[in-house]
């Protein structure tokens, strides 16, 4: 089992808050509840910890394509978490359609 770390969020106030609580506390029903209307928003520490929960599958199915969505919008923010996670993601072929190249002699 992967152990998630979530980001706090500046800004974003008592909703972000009470998803970082109940995640910390296990709660991860009540964090999904808490941060998808604020990624949906823009908030970037939002998006990266909805990406942390369907990389790993904590609530919802495991979900690469949509883990790489929310990385990919916090990451355009700057969020580094988020930047890292995302090249993780593309180095291990992790939702992304990979290609082989031959190389020529």
């Amino acid at each position: 089992m992967v152990s998630l770390t979530f980001a706090p969020s500046a800004g974003f106030g008592q909703a972000f808050e009470a998803g970082l609580r109940a995640a910390q506390e296990g709660d991860f029903e009540t964090a999904l509840k808490e941060w998808t209307p604020l990624a949906e928003r823009g908030n970037a520490s939002a998006q990266y910890n909805l990406g942390l929960m369907y990389e790993d599958g904590t609530v919802v199915p495991q979900d690469y394509i949509e883990a790489l969505k929310w990385f990919r919008l916090a990451a355009d923010q700057g969020e580094a978490c988020a930047q890292r996670n995302l090249g993780l993601m593309h180095d291990n072929g992790c939702g992304v359609h990979l290609r082989r190249v031959e190389m020529g002699s």
